[in-house]
């Protein structure tokens, strides 16, 4: 594939991955990869993983992130910005909790480098979020939006 049209792409658990890779894009660059052109987060509920494990959480992060407070910093995409992020669109379920906060500050943290960031809400579940996306909505138009913006057809 053609290298400048990459886009990273992940929900939940992938937008927590693929965030924390476009954050330090050292990640990718120090396993050999290139470059990509942008990323899409689709409802990531960890940007800040830090700061979820000091208070009450799902028992699901204690699996997916431990006891270690270093490695916590360390997990977390608002913590580890650096280099030159890709522009992002963060996807957000305006009926969770607290994932637009989170897409917010993560957005005010990549805004103070000077990365581009744009928040999307939308009145989806976390589970609609992936799965009516590529359907044809105004969710999809919003994406495809964001995407030819970044020169995709």
């Amino acid at each position: 594939g053609d290298p400048k049209r990459v886009v990273l792409m992940g929900h939940s658990a992938g937008a927590h991955l693929i965030s924390l890779i476009n954050s330090d894009p050292a990640f990718a660059k120090d396993a050999g990869a290139g470059a990509w052109l942008a990323a899409v987060s689709l409802d990531s509920g960890a940007y800040d993983v830090e700061a979820i494990m000091k208070r009450r959480h799902m028992s699901l992060f204690d699996k997916a992130f431990g006891k270690d407070k270093t490695f916590w910093r360390a997990a977390s995409p608002i913590r580890r910005i650096g280099g030159k992020p890709a522009p992002m669109l963060l996807v957000c379920s305006s009926r969770g909790r607290d994932s637009c906060g989170q897409a917010q500050a993560f957005k005010a943290a990549l805004d103070k480098e000077k990365a581009a960031a744009t928040v999307a809400p939308e009145d989806l579940s976390h589970r609609e979020i992936n799965l009516n996306l590529g359907q044809a909505n105004p969710y999809t138009k919003r994406v495809d939006a964001f995407l030819q913006a970044q020169g995709l057809p």
